[in-house]
Order: C-alpha cells, then sequence, then structure tokens
C-alpha cells in the first residue's frame, strides 16, 4: 500500500528570504510560537525514500468537518513554507500539488511571510500562484488556510489593523485569483490587539463573502477568549486554531490546550504545526535529526512500536511481515489517534516522498493503547 501524501520526513533546506524571517522571529521565540514548519529527515531516512510514484494509490485520507463553518478539511494538510524551492520550477509544484490531490490532501497550509520579499509578499505564495494559473481548475478542488499579520520591515512586529486585514486578503485574492479564501487565520497573537477592530474588520471580509471561515495560530487561552467574546457581539465565531504539537512537543496534549480547543463550546478544529519534529529555522530536524538522548529514545519507541502493530496487522492478514509503518508514520497515527481531531500540518517538496511506499499513517490500527505506551516514552 501507498502512503497518504506528506507523511514523511523531508531535508529541510532554507528558502529564499528564510533567513530575514529567521532573525525576525528569533526576537520572539521565548514569548510567541514559530511559524509551523515542515518536517524533515536525515540524510539515510531521506535517502531510503526514493520510490517511484504510483498511477492510481489506493488509499485516500478522510476529511474532517470545520466547527461554525460548511467547510471541510482534509484529514492531513500540506504546508507551503518550502515552496521557494519551486523557484524557476512550477512544474515541480505542480507534480507536488497533483500527488497531494491523487491521495486526498487539499488543504494548503500558506503564509505571507514565507520566504519574504516585502510585509504582505512572500515567494511561497508567488510560486503558488504560479502554480494556480498552471492547473486551470485546482483552486477549487483546495482549502487555503492563508495566513497574516506578520510584519519584518523595522523589525519583527504583528499588525492588526483593519487596513493590514484588508489589505492582506486582499493580496491573497488578487495573487491567487479567487473570489474568496477558506480559513483566513492571524499569524501570531498581539498582545496590544484591538479586540473589537478585529472583529469588525472579519465581520465587514465576512458580509463580503471573502472568507469561508476564520482562524488564530499559537494564541494562549486568554487571547482566545477575549477575540471569541468580540467576535460574538458580531455574530462571528472563530473556526480553526494553528498549533504546535507533536510527539517531540506534546505540551498542548499534555496541559490540556488541545482539550480545551476541541471540546464544547470553545470546539476549534486544530492544525498541527510540526507534527514531525521540524526545526522552524530551517537547521536538521529536532527529533529524528537529533543525537539528544530524550530525542533518539522517542525515534526508538516510535519504531518498536511500528514493529509492533505491523506484526500484528500482518497476523490478521494471515501474512508474514508484508506490512512496515516507519517512526514517522507512527509518529502521524499518534497524533490522528488523538480524540482532539488535530489535523497534522507536513509537507516535502519531493514528489517521491509524498507517496511513499508504506502504509497510509491514517490506516494503521492505532489503539489507546497503543497512544498510551508512546505518551509515557515522552517524559521518562
Amino acid at each position: 500500500m501507498f502512503a497518504a501524501a506528506c507523511l514523511v520526513l523531508l531535508v529541510f533546506d532554507r528558502a529564499p528570504g528564510a533567513e530575514a524571517v529567521n532573525r525576525g522571529l528569533r526576537k520572539r521565540r521565548s514569548q510567541t510560537p514559530p511559524e509551523p514548519p515542515t518536517s524533515n529527515a536525515t540524510t539515510a531516512m531521506d535517502a531510503a525514500l526514493t520510490v517511484k510514484l504510483p498511477a492510481v494509490p489506493p488509499f485516500k485520507v478522510g476529511r474532517i468537518s470545520v466547527p461554525h463553518s460548511d467547510l471541510t478539511l482534509s484529514r492531513i494538510a500540506y504546508g507551503s513554507l518550502h515552496f521557494p524551492e519551486f523557484k524557476d520550477n512550477v512544474t515541480g509544484l505542480t507534480a507536488a500539488l497533483e500527488a497531494c490531490q491523487k491521495v486526498g490532501v487539499t488543504t494548503i497550509d500558506l503564509a505571507d511571510v514565507y520566504g519574504w520579499i516585502e510585509d504582505g509578499h512572500g515567494a511561497a505564495n508567488d510560486i503558488f500562484a504560479e502554480a494556480l494559473k498552471a492547473s486551470p481548475g485546482l483552486r477549487s478542488k483546495l482549502e487555503l488556510v492563508t495566513k497574516f499579520g506578520i510584519r519584518l520591515s523595522g523589525g519583527y512586529h504583528i499588525d492588526l489593523s483593519p487596513e493590514w486585514i484588508h489589505e492582506s486578503l486582499d493580496r491573497y485574492l488578487t495573487l491567487f485569483d479567487t473570489d474568496y479564501v477558506d480559513v483566513l487565520m492571524i499569524h501570531n497573537p498581539d498582545p496590544n490587539m484591538d479586540v473589537q477592530a478585529v472583529a469588525q474588520a472579519f465581520k465587514e471580509i465576512k458580509e463580503a463573502r471573502k472568507a469561508r471561515a476564520f482562524g488564530i495560530s499559537n494564541f494562549h487561552q486568554w487571547e482566545y477568549e477575549a477575540l471569541r467574546d468580540a467576535m460574538a457581539a458580531e455574530g462571528l465565531k472563530l473556526s480553526v486554531h494553528e498549533m504546535e504539537t507533536s510527539v517531540l512537543h506534546p505540551d498542548r496534549i499534555t496541559d490540556d490546550t488541545v482539550s480545551y480547543f476541541s471540546t464544547g463550546e470553545n470546539e476549534l478544529r486544530i492544525l498541527g504545526w510540526g507534527a514531525l519534529g521540524g526545526d522552524p529555522y530551517g537547521g536538521s530536524n529536532l527529533l529524528f535529526g537529533s543525537e539528544g538522548e530524550r530525542e533518539k529514545r522517542i525515534v526508538e519507541t516510535l519504531a518498536l512500536k511500528g514493529q509492533e502493530l505491523a506484526l500484528e496487522e500482518d497476523a490478521g492478514l494471515g501474512k508474514k511481515q508484508t506490512v512496515t509503518f516507519g517512526p514517522d508514520e507512527v509518529a502521524v497515527a499518534w497524533l490522528l489517534h488523538h480524540p482532539g481531531n488535530i489535523v497534522p500540518i507536513i509537507g516535502t517538496t519531493a514528489v517521491a516522498r509524498l507517496m511513499a511506499q508504506t502504509t497510509p499513517a491514517e490506516k494503521i490500527p492505532f489503539r489507546d493503547l497503543d497512544f498510551d505506551d508512546i505518551m509515557s516514552a515522552l517524559h521518562y
């Protein structure tokens, strides 16, 4: 069987403009979580994933509803941070997007700061726009999660003024030649945010039908509640929250942040960045590329769990060791199994890795016991 798109590790090279982004974000790392990374891999693991793209994959990832909207997302999302690597190679990105389509990955995570050129303008969006233009009809098959708010001119800062909100959205609409985005998302919180002004701008956007849903990224609970209440006064609701969550960084799970944002009246659809432990600043993978004792123990636990599940799957099929589950697949399956319905954001610029010859993580026969076995290894 063939893996779902984006369930594999990648080599995280620096994209054009990434250093400028990194300098700005490093200043805020202790205060505001950095950007959703795509996953990385060691050279050995990357080299092992050199399969050919199958013509007709036998599996497609599922879909999941988005609260307070008529929108659905693919169960796994594709991140765009490394789209600038496709510069002068739009056919490469088109092939990657087609591979995603084959396995049902239709949700694309975008940001105007990726491959930063100037505020509100990044190389990642430019090359994505070229891919859309080269593939008529593709836009209607995708859900675009469009983040805004980070500005780097004059130093890193967040701009959530109504003027910048409208300008940022209009840039997306013009660049992608579309009438709407699926999710308009605040990239990072601003402690000085005027929540009433933001809510009013969102109301105007909703009335103009320029966005189907609204989201936040890396918000603390109190920041969310302030904006939630202001939006409620305008008859609006937030629908999506993007945050870091992985086996390497399970804090949002263990401190009940995921539970808070995925249940009851505060239910939002959670997008998880860093799903495979990628370095948001472009270095080697913080999980699979680390020599740290904790990291090595986690990878070993994932590998052993993959072997255990594969043997059980083989026994159930009456076969002998024909199924394999790699540690990266198990890491994603672990997130997918969480009752908070986390949508992992993963990405690679290599089409071969999009279609690696492994069983999709969503199809791994994961149980609560398996989830707990891995959780227990994360802290000891």
